[in-house]
């Protein structure tokens, strides 16, 4: 399994000797991710090490081998040099006198990258499309140990190979070993002759050390290190293989005993149909496999049984049937034919609008009229991974709530389903329907108009649109892109025709309703009354069954897609497309008008801290350490917490003797409810921005169980209480921005970062209309009473007036904020990180003539007169710190500005003299003046009351 080496390969060789150290840089274009952090260049030991950011000290004692995690300061001086390591095969090993040799190479060359990326793909099945960029492999080749008593050439040689593989973004290791027959030198008492040693700590290490005292992993099987050549995790002898990106070490293969299992994928749609890949545990193929799904929310609920399948020792799976749900769901597995339960995972089902297009079929030119009829050609695809045998059976689906006992469902179709969008039915329907298409959908369509008009009305309680596209992508914490139909994806927008962009209310109504808002190509809401007799397409709709469905998902009205396929989507192709009654339909489905419409109230924290509160007010405070940003105190209890950390200087620090830079940014975010998962944002050299959700303790005020949030395709993961969405810069494979939204307080928070390596997070909340003077609001934003001088109050409550408050006064209100406790953080800090004496914070910026000309230059070319830029460049030097909070203000800015609704009397958002022309449809009568024009006063001529289009009456 070693992959090729020697000087006759192309690699080139470690100087001969002991405790051999050289340093390897990358190309230009390679960063190697490991724990979480990406690197440019490492180390290569002859120690069988491998390690990131420096060189191994001297001289090798055995008291670093005794213990992984390593302490951060190695040799005690008072100064960490983070061990961050890759241990192969980690002795006291010599190579002087021609014992041995360490070679090594890197490449991108096709042969090596294609073999490198098939091992990846075999040994860790939830990569099946992994393709490495990038290749690094280092060979010890017959090294021998430290002070062998005679250094003769037929002392103890051991022979290993370690291989580090990434494509940017995921990393790999894999440990070959050839032979090992000796497991320590004699400064780690083994013997001289033998190298082999009777204490067991003392034996060669194998495994990773973060550097940061308390993350590492140690590969202890097998325990006596002679066998390595002979066992494997990957069921090849010799060979052992890891994903080291994460910020967990994961093992490939299988191992015995577990119960925990990872799923793949990890995301399926709510008709089931997919295989569910079970991986971690090793499966005896003389088992039954029996899997369950469980709802994971305080109200345990079963979902269904199914059988499973074992391949092989290491791959498991199990096919659901349809969930009619989303959520997250356990996985509970039984080996025993359904006896005994003892081995689980997590995996979440997927609204139909989000399941990827790899699992769908494709209806062949799905707007075409042929698919309304019997008799046409049809075409459809699918992907030809998903079933191998070139005979398929193809079955319909039909749904109905009709008299429906939801929870009572039976499926009669097991095993490996692909199924297409949802479309009306029209080339299976009966004669009367295929003999007179028009007259039996203007049948069907008034026969839903009785039954619609029976019920109850449900656009009372709608979320108002926004009026503009500007406020509608503002709106985050409100509104969120509808997937079929908006401007960041290539979608056609079938329903919709020519709009740019629509979005979707986040929050259904009590009964399950929901507001669909469309925006024309100048940004204005397209009204359902817009419509045009003869064209097929409408503008924005309210739905009386929202797209999302309603937990617990378990009533006709609440199934998420298929009841508003039901209830909004089938009576459209029946009025709309199919009689042409449009006007009928859009006059029971009318758009949330913009009319009521509250803006939210939004502040910001962005760069060398600079705080903009609610109520308009800034000011500077780069404190260090951790903060409470933001507190509702109310039934929500929601808290918004902030890590603020150190800039590290990218050249000398003029300013602090200690040698960093007087000011922090920030770091980490972490928000919290009462009843609500935890969420954590951090900044990742891997992925932009690390996120995790944890279990909050509302009493104890602490969050356990922290885990990775992993989008991988998905763009927004609903959780039952939380719902995270994220986004890329084009072109751009880091995660950019992420937004979280709070069910029960409505809160939103958009988190950001720059596309700098050294780019911090900057942190937007976002408040919903009715938390305005709350009066339980506090904490760096204020508290949104529309009165500024008492935006910044101590945590006692004892406000400051900003406009008379000096740069100390400030900091020493802002710091009352501090949190007493990091356990709300998902990586606590020591007591001394917090309270760092030797940290001087820079409140007054040095005088821009003390720049250098070229340093004034660019700080007049990226900041303007900008005063946030400009105090961030003067006192960091940092370009790209400057600019990422020049763009975040102006983004803020924008925000502020599109959120913010018209104020006719104090800032009028129309031209005087601005004329408008109502008409109607034809058919539909005017009330109102026909001609409205601006006037100065800022109002609007002609009569009162406000323009409808209205059914003109029989007989008129």
């Amino acid at each position: 399994n070693f992959f090729s080496h020697g000087t006759d390969q192309g690699d080139r060789s470690l100087p001969q000797g002991n405790d051999e150290s050289l340093e390897i840089e990358f190309p230009e274009d390679v960063l190697f991710p490991y724990y979480g952090a990406t690197y440019s260049n490492l180390y290569i030991q002859t120690n069988g090490l491998i390690s990131f950011n420096q060189g191994w000290p001297k001289p090798q004692t055995k008291n670093f081998l005794n213990t992984f995690p390593l302490n951060p300061d190695l040799d005690g001086d008072s100064t960490d040099e983070e061990a961050i390591l890759i241990a192969p095969f980690w002795a006291d090993v010599d190579t002087s006198n021609q014992r041995g040799a360490v070679h090594y190479r890197q490449t991108q060359g096709s042969e090596e990258i294609a073999h490198s990326s098939n091992i990846v793909r075999r040994n860790f099945p939830s990569f099946p499309e992994f393709m490495a960029t990038w290749v690094f492999i280092v060979t010890w080749e017959d090294v021998s140990f430290y002070d062998h008593d005679t250094g003769s050439q037929t002392d103890p040689r051991n022979t290993f190979q370690a291989v580090l593989i990434t494509d940017g973004k995921e990393s790999f290791v894999f440990f070959f070993y050839d032979q090992i027959v000796w497991t320590s030198g004699t400064s780690l008492s083994g013997n001289e002759v033998t190298g082999l040693t009777d204490t067991s700590v003392h034996q060669a290490i194998i495994g990773f050390n973060r550097g940061n005292g308390y993350d590492s992993f140690i590969e202890g099987f097998p325990q006596n290190r002679l066998n390595l050549p002979q066992v494997s995790n990957i069921n090849e002898p010799g060979s052992y293989a890891y994903q080291i990106n994460k910020e967990t070490i994961v093992a490939a293969g299988c191992s015995q005993g577990v119960a925990n299992f990872v799923t793949f994928p990890a995301f399926g749609s709510i008709l089931g149909g997919q295989k569910v890949f079970l991986y971690g545990p090793c499966w005896d193929g003389s088992n039954t496999l029996t899997c369950q799904f469980w709802t994971m929310n305080d109200q345990l609920e079963h979902l269904q049984t199914v059988n499973g399948t074992i391949e092989d020792q290491n791959t498991a799976y199990c096919v659901p049937n349809p969930f009619f749900r989303v959520g997250e769901v356990e996985i509970r597995v039984s080996v025993d034919g359904g006896n005994s339960f003892t081995q689980s995972g997590g995996y979440r089902i997927l609204n139909l609008d989000r399941v990827d297009v790899s699992q769908k079929v494709i209806r062949g030119d799905a707007s075409d009229h042929r698919w309304y009829t019997a008799g046409n050609d049809l075409s459809i695809t699918w992907p030809e991974e998903v079933f191998k045998t070139t005979k398929v059976d193809i079955h319909v689906l039909n749904y109905d709530e009709e008299g429906a006992c939801l929870a009572g469902r039976k499926f009669l179709l097991y095993g490996v389903k692909l199924y297409s969008d949802i479309h009306p039915l029209g080339y299976l329907l009966e004669a009367d329907f295929q003999e007179d298409p028009f007259g039996w959908a203007e049948k069907e369509c008034q026969a839903w108009i009785e039954r619609e008009d029976a019920q109850q009305d449900f656009t009372k309680n709608l979320e108002s649109c926004p009026c503009t596209l500007e406020q509608a992508l503002a709106d985050t914490a409100r509104f969120y892109p509808d997937l079929n139909c908006n401007m960041f994806n290539d979608n056609e927008c079938l329903l919709h025709g020519d709009v740019k962009h629509c979005v979707i209310s986040i929050f259904p109504t009590a009964d399950n309703s929901g507001s669909k808002c469309c925006y024309d190509a100048f940004g204005n809401l397209k009204y359902a009354g817009d419509y045009e007799t003869g064209v097929t397409t409408i503008g924005s709709i309210s739905m009386r069954a929202h797209i999302a469905g309603s937990p617990p998902y378990d009533a006709a009205g609440t199934v998420p897609m298929l009841s508003h396929a039901k209830a909004d989507l089938i009576p459209y192709f029946h009025c709309c497309l199919l009689a042409g009654n449009c006007m009928k339909y859009l006059h029971r489905r009318p758009t949330a008008d913009c009319y009521d419409y509250d803006t939210p109230k939004t502040a910001a924290l962005f760069g060398d801290p600079h705080f903009f509160t609610f109520d308009g007010s800034n000011f500077t405070f780069n404190g260090k350490g951790d903060y409470t940003l933001l507190r509702h105190e109310k039934d929500s209890n929601f808290h918004l917490y902030g890590r603020l950390e150190v800039i590290k200087a990218s050249y000398p620090p003029p300013y602090n003797s200690v040698g960093d830079i007087g000011g922090t940014g920030l770091t980490t975010v972490v928000m919290t409810e009462r009843g609500a998962t935890a969420i954590s944002v951090m900044i990742s050299d891997v992925t932009g921005i690390d996120i995790q959700r944890g279990k909050y303790d509302d009493s104890a005020g602490t969050v356990s169980e922290w885990s990775p949030v992993d989008f991988k395709d998905q763009t927004w993961l609903d959780f039952d209480d939380v719902g995270v969405s994220i986004n890329h810069v084009e072109g751009y494979s880091r995660i950019t921005s992420v937004t979280v939204i709070f069910r029960g307080s409505r809160i939103g928070v958009n988190i950001t970062r720059g596309l700098n390596d050294n780019s911090f997070l900057a942190v937007s909340p976002i408040l919903p209309p009715e938390l305005m003077r709350d009066n339980t609001l506090s904490g760096l934003f204020g508290n949104w009473n529309n009165d500024t001088k008492d935006d910044l109050q101590n945590e006692n409550g004892y406000p400051l007036d900003l406009m008379d408050a000096d740069e100390e006064d400030i900091f020493q209100y802002a710091s009352t904020w501090k949190t007493p406790s990091t356990t709300i953080f998902r990586t606590p800090y020591p007591e001394n990180y917090k309270n760092d004496s030797s940290y001087t914070a820079v409140l007054i910026p040095p005088n821009p003539s003390e720049l250098t000309s070229s340093e004034q230059q660019i700080l007049t070319q990226k900041c303007a007169d900008n005063g946030p830029c400009r105090f961030d460049y003067l006192v960091t030097r940092d370009r790209g710190l400057a600019e990422d909070t020049m763009s975040e203000y102006e983004a803020f800015q924008w925000a502020l500005n599109s959120t913010q609704n018209g104020d006719v009397t104090d800032n009028p958002n129309n031209f005087v003299g601005t004329k408008i022309t109502f008409e109607c449809s034809e058919g539909l009568t005017l009330t109102g003046s026909v001609n409205r024009v601006c006037e100065k006063n800022g109002m609007y001529s002609g009569s009162e009351g406000i323009n409808e289009c209205i059914e003109t009456p029989c007989g008129t």
